[in-house]
């Protein structure tokens, strides 16, 4: 169901008869009555456009595969009589240039870094993309814990390391923590699941989340799950074997 929003100078204009046929498909204007959600920590006076615009635009940008500020200005620029047009974005022409204004890259940047807490908009994010049919149908989840590739600075010299649950099947990531100090991937990993529907899904990883309690808490949850299982677990791993090991021959054959 198509949620309307409060705003309707900027409501979404977008027709589901003009969706493609193929790709990862969402309905914008649901995008933005999600995040409409998310507190705008701006002040109010000089706020040209509201967070809920600045979150859609970076969505759409991100999903085409841009991914600093100045690829998002780059990319909404080229396409803005369009987007104006299907996103019921006010127009505001550029008197030297006569050309839409649209946010450039500083806006971004402040937008992403300042205007909200990072916390805040992966909630809604995570609900928004749990509400779509491609997450219903897929079974996988997949938790991994990956550095940031241009995160680490010298005032931060691990840089950012969170831990994600991603659905392949729906090509969505449904939750992410970061990974703070004196914290691991297996210490975060009940957080990360404990937000999720696992009802029917299959939990995978790798041999690090092949812990007795973590599974207990995905089966109570209605889940399953199938861990890769290493050396560093020798007994558990020599178990496993055993089991797909052939019947041993019997004592009477050849009698």
């Amino acid at each position: 169901m198509t949620q309307k929003t409060e705003s309707p100078e900027w409501q979404t204009k977008y027709s589901p008869d003009e969706y493609a046929e193929t790709g990862f498909m969402f309905d914008v204007e649901s995008a933005y009555a999600y995040f409409e959600r998310v507190k705008d920590r701006r002040k109010v006076r000089g706020r040209q456009y509201p967070l809920a615009v600045a979150l859609v635009l970076c969505l759409l940008v991100k999903l085409s595969g841009e991914n600093t500020p100045a690829g998002i200005a780059d990319w909404v620029k080229l396409r803005s009589e369009l987007l104006c047009e299907r996103l019921g974005i006010k127009r505001r022409i550029v008197k030297e240039t006569g050309k839409l204004k649209m946010p450039c890259a500083g806006s971004y940047s402040r937008i992403l870094s300042k205007s909200m807490d990072a916390d805040d908009l992966e909630t809604v994010s995570q609900e928004f993309f749990g509400t779509q049919p491609a997450t219903a149908t897929a079974v996988e989840i997949c938790i991994d814990g990956k550095k940031v590739r241009g995160t680490i600075t010298a005032s931060k010299p691990d840089g950012d390391y969170p831990l994600a649950a991603y659905m392949p099947g729906a090509g969505v990531v449904l939750m992410q923590v970061v990974i703070k100090a004196g914290e691991s991937e297996l210490t975060v990993a009940p957080e990360v699941l404990k937000v999720l529907d696992l009802q029917g899904k299959v939990v995978t990883g790798d041999a690090l989340f092949a812990q007795r309690n973590l599974s207990i808490q995905i089966v109570e949850a209605g889940g399953d799950y199938a861990w890769k299982v290493k050396g560093n677990q020798p007994t558990l791993e020599r178990d496993i074997a055993r089991v797909f090991e052939p019947d041993p021959p019997s004592q009477q054959a050849g009698l």
